[in-house]
């Protein structure tokens, strides 16, 4: 096994991480948020491109690679994804995620009050008064 090779199954071992934290959050939520399943598709593209050749490899008489297995097992996975982005965008308005609330603006406290000189903007207030 050449250096390569195993740079290349710990790359797939990290797709691998990151594509069940994907399946993960989309059975969570439910939704598909920030997926597309254009990109999803060209990556099960490539997954498979990457085991065929593997694979044209094995038969043009190279030793078996356990790439191989890792490559099948994300094509696996990343079907099972693309498969939960299809499903729920037929069954799920078309929206967006829920908006945050928005934030309100914080105030200063009583003892610091706004000064109009240009040498200060604020000043402290000694001893401090109200909330």
């Amino acid at each position: 096994m050449s250096l390569g090779e195993t740079l290349e199954g710990v790359m797939l071992g990290c797709f691998s991480i990151g594509w069940y934290w994907s399946i993960f959050t989309m059975v969570w939520t439910r939704r598909p948020y920030g997926k597309s399943a254009v990109f999803v598709g060209f990556t099960v593209l490539g997954y498979s491109f990457g085991l065929t050749a593997h694979l044209l490899c094995l038969r043009s008489g190279d030793p078996f690679s356990y790439l191989i297995i890792l490559y099948a097992w994300n094509l696996a996975v990343t079907l099972i994804d693309l498969g939960l982005v299809l499903y729920p965008s037929h069954n799920a308005p078309a929206t967006s995620p829920p908006a945050a609330e928005p934030k309100t603006a914080i105030t200063a406290p009583a003892r610091f009050q706004s000064d109009t000189s240009r040498d200060a903007r604020w000043r402290y207030v000694w001893p401090p008064h109200g909330p």
